[in-house]
């Protein structure tokens, strides 16, 4: 692993288990991101509303070089989902 929990400046690896769960998430949207040829990643949804996993994957695949796209304005979770599904409602 070239990406380590110091180089994000996590605590001694805040815990091992939750690293590698974060490692190997990351991992795999990298494969599957690399294999479509895609260069650009959104993260959302609501199991980012967990900070170390968000700031974790957002490091992690910034390192390897992805462009990646987070929330700023509205959560990640479902008041960014409602807000969208109320914006195409309103639009119909």
């Amino acid at each position: 692993m070239s990406w380590t929990a110091s180089r994000v400046g996590w605590q001694t690896v805040i815990n091992c288990s939750a690293f590698r769960l974060i490692w190997t998430f990351g991992d795999g949207l990298k494969i599957a991101a690399l294999s479509r040829n895609i260069r650009k990643i959104a993260l959302s949804g609501g199991v980012l509303q967990n900070a170390t996993l968000a700031d974790g994957l957002f490091e992690q695949l910034k390192a390897q070089g992805f462009d990646v796209l987070v929330p700023k304005t509205l959560p990640a979770n479902d008041g960014g989902l409602s807000l969208g599904q109320a914006a195409i409602a309103a639009a119909r």
